[in-house]
């Protein structure tokens, strides 16, 4: 039984990691779009920025588009969710 429990703590604590990981992924690429003034390099962040988008759960994607929508410098991007 204490096996089952140390299982279901370790899986519940791994999960947490990874959807905070993904909000943190989001940030981390809006900062870089924000930072570099290269297109093409900027052009590449934005597609890792909709594949993340993509990919985030369900309950973060609320979150994840505050932080866009927020943090993201749109001078001439079309980025839009």
């Amino acid at each position: 039984m204490k096996l089952k429990k140390k299982i279901m703590f370790l899986l519940i604590l791994g999960t947490t990691c990874l959807f905070a990981n993904g909000l943190n992924n989001i940030s981390t690429l809006v900062n870089k779009i924000n930072k570099t003034s290269d297109l093409e390099i900027k052009n590449k962040l934005m597609k890792e920025l909709a594949l993340e988008l993509l990919i985030i759960d369900k309950e973060d994607f609320l979150e994840a588009k505050k932080i866009v929508n927020d943090n993201l410098e749109s001078e001439n991007l079309e980025f839009k969710i």
